[in-house]
């Protein structure tokens, strides 16, 4: 029989979700720096450990170089 093995909480790290502002509109361009820069923060927080995709992300300032 193998041992159980038993979960702790703790053992998992603690991420904070930032709220948007109640005022940001996704369809006003005096908003898109503010979307982009949340975009760059998610992008980053979900290319952690993926140097190479990370590096290309930040090369092209997050535009894709086909369709942009």
């Amino acid at each position: 029989m193998r041992p159980i093995q038993l979960f702790k909480a703790s053992s998992i790290p603690i991420k904070r979700h930032v709220k948007i502002q109640s005022k940001a509109n996704p369809y006003d361009p005096q908003w898109e720096t503010y979307f982009e820069e949340r975009l760059d923060l998610k992008m980053v927080n979900n290319l952690r450990g993926k140097r190479k995709l990370l590096y290309l992300w930040k090369l092209q300032e997050g535009i894709c170089p086909v369709c942009e």
